[in-house]
């Protein structure tokens, strides 16, 4: 009996993530392409990267010839570099590979909860409300360069939180020591692919207040975060003070460039939990039980601080940036689900009505700015650049043709700017002409006709049309 519940949970398991990835694979995946900043990340490792190996290390990027402050990433940058010598320009499997990262979180962290509760349902519902929230993953799944940095850092995140909850449950003191320097290890590789990593400590403190809940309390239980203080507080220094800051991303104080930023991350993270409270609601559960539940989970909100100060004041909200929070809202939802409730109904009820409204968030997104019809420009100035160009090129002109009522789909959110564009052109070619994004005038087109060596585009989404000199 206790073997079939075993073999039909971990057949759920399976199931689950075997449509998820389908879903991604046929529906999504199909309409995505190399965008914006993919370009002038690929351009900029697999230009300086076997020039110089220290290129990895450095917070820097060229744009063109100048060079500026980025973020400190070298193992996405490795990343980055090693995908290009194997996988070229096949973004499929850039993407594919971006989520088999991300299948491995989900299992990671499925036995983490294991390991820590003892109980498959609540591992599950970590894993079913994870994959059920489109909106927590689909900005990264979908956008190479986007998930090339999210999806590799979630997944040693959770392998981090595998490795030390092993260490806990370990009855030997040898594989103690040996899953919890593995713990240390991948924590400090998660932060070399982005810095957001460092908010992952919060997490593992709530995961350790609940391993063995009704242990008497002592301040030696949380001993073993001291190690990952320390390696904190030394990142923290090195990264703030002895390396510069990305002044794009430096936050304002300015009140409207900080609430749209925060609501947004507000409402986004309280979806799965708006859907579990009204799920509740509509079994008619009393008032007070529904009270207890929301500030249950209202008390991690405190864990999520370090976000809203990181993303609030920029004055804009990458979609990308909720994979990392959205799976932290998704573990504590099975690592606190009570034990005693069992209720399938409400279980069945919360998960589809997550799904409809994180389902309602991303359709109505992509519908607004017809994400689908992206792919088709975003290959088209590749193979303009292919066949048109070649190393006597000295300029790319651009009119920039846009319609009004298409100004949620600039040519520089939709393709890429100038400097991006200059890249697609290096790693056809080798050479990096003049690319200018220029005014839909006469005057304009003018000049640009009497150059020599140019190729002149003209732009209106969601296509390039090639004018003839």
């Amino acid at each position: 009996m206790l073997r079939t519940v075993k073999n039909t949970e971990q057949s759920f398991l399976f199931w689950i993530l075997l449509v998820f990835s389908g879903v991604y694979l046929t529906l999504a995946f199909p309409f995505s392409y190399f965008r914006h900043d993919d370009w002038l990340i690929l351009g900029n490792v697999a230009r300086f990267i076997p020039q110089d190996w220290k290129f990895l290390f450095e917070p820097y990027l060229f744009f063109n010839t100048i060079k500026e402050v980025w973020f400190f990433r070298p193992w996405f940058k490795l990343f980055v570099y090693l995908n290009y010598l194997v996988l070229g320009f096949r973004y499929y499997a850039w993407l594919t590979l971006n989520l088999v990262f991300t299948l491995g979180a989900l299992v990671f962290g499925y036995f983490s909860l294991l390991e820590f509760k003892k109980e498959k349902k609540q591992a599950l519902l970590f894993v079913a409300f994870f994959i059920s929230s489109l909106h927590f993953h689909f900005g990264s799944l979908v956008w190479v360069g986007e998930g090339a940095m999210n999806c590799p850092q979630l997944f040693f995140l959770f392998l981090n939180f595998y490795c030390f909850s092993k260490s806990l449950t370990a009855k030997e003191k040898s594989l103690q020591f040996t899953w919890y320097f593995l713990s240390l290890l991948t924590f400090m590789v998660s932060l070399g692919f982005k810095e957001s990593s460092i908010f992952h400590l919060p997490f593992l403190l709530a995961l350790l207040f609940h391993y063995t809940p009704k242990e008497k309390f002592h301040l030696r239980k949380f001993t073993p975060l001291i190690p990952f203080g320390i390696v904190g507080l030394f990142y923290l220094y090195f990264r703030l003070q002895l390396l510069p800051i990305n002044q794009g991303y430096k936050p304002q104080t300015k009140i409207q460039l900080m609430v749209f930023p925060a609501l947004t991350l507000m409402a986004s993270l309280s979806v799965p939990l708006i859907s579990l409270l009204l799920s509740k609601f509509l079994h008619k559960q009393t008032l007070q039980n529904l009270l207890r539940a929301v500030t249950s989970y209202l008390i991690y909100g405190i864990l999520f601080a370090p976000f809203f100060i990181a993303y609030v004041g920029h004055g804009f909200f990458s979609p990308g940036w909720l994979l990392t929070p959205g799976i932290y809202v998704s573990f504590l939802l099975g690592l606190k689900w009570p034990k005693t409730f069992t209720d399938a109904k409400v279980i069945r009820l919360a998960l589809s009505l997550n799904l409809v409204l994180s389902g309602s968030l991303v359709a109505y997104q992509t519908m607004k700015i017809q994400w689908w019809t992206w792919y088709k420009p975003q290959k088209q100035i590749v193979k303009i650049i292919e066949e048109l160009g070649d190393s006597n090129t000295k300029r790319i002109n651009i009119f920039n043709c846009q319609k009004p009522e298409d100004s949620l789909t600039p040519l520089i959110r939709v393709v890429g700017y100038d400097v991006a564009i200059q890249e697609v052109f290096w790693l056809k070619h080798k050479t990096q002409p003049k690319v200018s994004i220029l005014p839909c005038t006469a005057s304009h087109r003018i000049v640009a006709y009497s150059q020599n060596n140019s190729i002149n585009l003209s732009w209106s989404f969601p296509e390039f049309t090639i004018i003839k000199n």
